[in-house]
């Protein structure tokens, strides 16, 4: 099946930033804290997603989970793929 688009999701699920605790815990923090740079493309023929986090908070950020969701053309989720990011630095 051919996906016609792509949608990325940050989940943040745990922030550690050396030995000063992080205060991003909800979605609306992630928001307000970390952004994405993406662009679709094809990779070997198949769709493809690149980009980076953007860390807007003042200390690094660890242990990130990003979850990228594959959408058809009405907007339904048809694969996800998650990933770990070890380290965003600001």
């Amino acid at each position: 099946m051919r996906l016609n688009a792509f949608a990325v999701v940050l989940l943040l699920c745990l922030l550690a930033g050396g030995a000063a605790p992080v205060l991003a815990q909800s979605l609306s923090d992630a928001d307000r804290f970390f952004g994405l740079e993406w662009a679709n493309g094809e990779r070997r023929g198949r769709p493809n997603v690149n980009g980076y986090v953007v860390n807007n908070y003042r200390v690094r950020a660890a242990n990130m989970r990003l979850l990228v969701e594959s959408l058809d053309a009405n907007g339904k989720v048809v694969d996800t793929t998650s990933g770990a990011i070890a380290d965003v630095p600001p």
